[in-house]
């Protein structure tokens, strides 16, 4: 017999976890667009963003082709269409995470330690 309130504390933890993961790309992925803003055309400034140290702990994750398709998507859409045009890239980066939770709970972590004024972009990354 399962405890069911041991496998709600269980299904919340990887909930949390995987929200605080979901922030966490949004900023390293600010920051990694910010990486890129100089470049000449946007498949430069995909490229630049990629580099950031700031996402190598996605890129080089269980789900990192999905980011990388994710991000390349939401920087290749015009800046109106960027919350709509990419939905289905998001969502299938968010569900890869949810599969892979003790992954992205050391990023989540990692993200959390290295908060400071100067952003991600001098954060270590442990991948």
């Amino acid at each position: 017999s399962v405890d069911k309130s041991s496998h709600a504390s269980f299904v919340l933890s990887h909930a949390y976890v995987t929200a605080r993961a979901m922030a966490g790309i949004g900023e390293a992925l600010a920051e990694a667009m910010k990486q890129g803003e100089g470049a000449a055309d946007k498949e430069e400034a995909i490229k630049e963003a990629l580099d950031c140290p700031c996402v190598a702990g996605l890129t080089g994750s269980s789900c990192g082709e999905r980011f990388v398709t994710a991000l390349s998507c939401f920087m290749r859409a015009p800046e109106a269409e960027r919350g709509t045009a990419c939905v289905a890239p998001f969502v299938d980066l968010h569900a890869c995470m949810v599969k892979h939770p003790k992954e992205f709970e050391e990023f989540t972590k990692e993200l959390i330690e290295n908060e400071t004024e100067a952003g991600y972009m001098n954060a270590p990354t442990g991948r």
